[in-house]
């Protein structure tokens, strides 16, 4: 949850929220204005609330690598990956973002599959020198983003992609990490909820925008970047969400999960994928609408999210469809509140 100085602050700064009870705000006067900030200056925002894992102990990262899809023990301090941890038949069970540093591995997934991900582990462990920490209230996660956003921290102005720093910003201890999940440089801020409130202020005066969730919800559909339970719902396999080459290595040794995976690889392709939408529309379809093609009425996927472009004022989505319904002359329909509106891929 938002710490309550953090809140006081962004209402200070002109926060709008969907109701007095909200945690993260809406915009701060013009979620149009915000998305022209982020293609030419910085956005700051205060990401929803995540599970945030500590793990320690000297068996770490090899226990790790038992049960997710990307090569932890590779991993140097410093570096950061995105990793998916599956059952046995490689369905999701979460999509991990897992930074390395001197004393420890950081995990954070979303907070909806932050139990779920616990008991898998704990389920396995048995003598090994390992321990996880819940650290979801003790830090908020801040996100700046934008074509300027490195110049903004001149004191990281050269940390590079995929790249995890800790130490000093603005004068506070934090950790922080080149996070591109909006198509441009962007910057994750780990920083201790004592201090969120006075580096987010430190932040805005040193020209970050204040962004709230309207525009981060359009950025991050556009972008492809894909949310637990939302875009990844149960029974997903990890070659369906579209992450294959950030998230899934096949040069490391066994997991959990490891050999359908293999066998999805040999075959080249999964039956359907998380796809990016375009849809000739400024109406919100629902979730789950449904996807068919102008030669037939059949079902051939379903949006998962979506969202405004305010570059075009039409509508992003993300969804999943069926690969072999698809040729390049394929045009798509979306059921939009009951009328079938054109979309592309994109």
């Amino acid at each position: 949850m938002t710490n309550s100085d953090l809140k006081i602050a962004m209402q200070q700064a002109g926060a709008r929220f969907a109701e007095q009870t909200s945690d993260r705000p809406l915009h701060f006067g013009s979620s149009k204005e915000e998305h022209i900030q982020h293609g030419k200056a910085a956005l700051l925002f205060d990401l929803p609330k995540q599970t945030l894992l500590e793990v320690t102990g000297a068996d770490r990262a090899v226990f790790i690598q038992k049960f997710c899809t990307n090569d932890i023990v590779a991993l140097p301090p410093g570096r950061w990956c995105e990793a998916f941890v599956t059952d046995i038949n490689s369905h999701v069970i979460a999509h991990l973002q897992i930074y390395a540093e001197a004393e420890a591995l950081w995990i954070t997934t979303a907070d909806s599959c932050g139990e779920a991900v616990w008991n898998h582990f704990d389920r396995y462990i048995f003598n090994d020198d390992i321990a996880f920490h819940n650290r979801s209230d003790d830090y908020e996660l801040l996100f700046l983003s934008g074509k300027k956003s490195a110049q903004l921290l001149s004191e990281l102005n050269t940390i590079e992609l995929n790249a995890h720093y800790v130490g000093e910003l603005t004068g506070m201890h934090c950790a922080v990490s080149r996070v591109d999940r909006l198509q441009e440089p962007g910057f994750l801020i780990r920083i201790p909820h004592t201090d969120a409130s006075t580096l987010w202020q430190g932040l805005v005066a040193a020209g970050a925008s204040p962004a709230g969730n309207l525009v981060y919800e359009s950025l991050r559909i556009a972008a492809g970047w894909p949310v637990d339970g939302i875009d990844i719902p149960e029974k997903t396999l990890a070659q369906e969400v579209g992450r294959t080459s950030q998230a899934i290595s096949f040069n490391k040794g066994c997991y959990l999960g490891q050999e359908p995976i293999a066998r999805i690889d040999a075959l080249g392709h999964v039956n359907k994928t998380l796809c990016k939408l375009k849809i000739a529309s400024s109406s919100l379809p629902e979730p789950r609408a449904t996807i068919c093609t102008t030669t037939s009425d059949k079902e051939i996927g379903y949006i998962t999210s979506a969202a405004i472009s305010y570059d075009d004022n039409q509508i992003d989505a993300l969804c999943y469809l069926r690969r072999k319904e698809l040729t390049e002359a394929t045009q798509l329909l979306v059921n939009v509140n009951g009328t079938l509106v054109a979309a592309a891929g994109r």
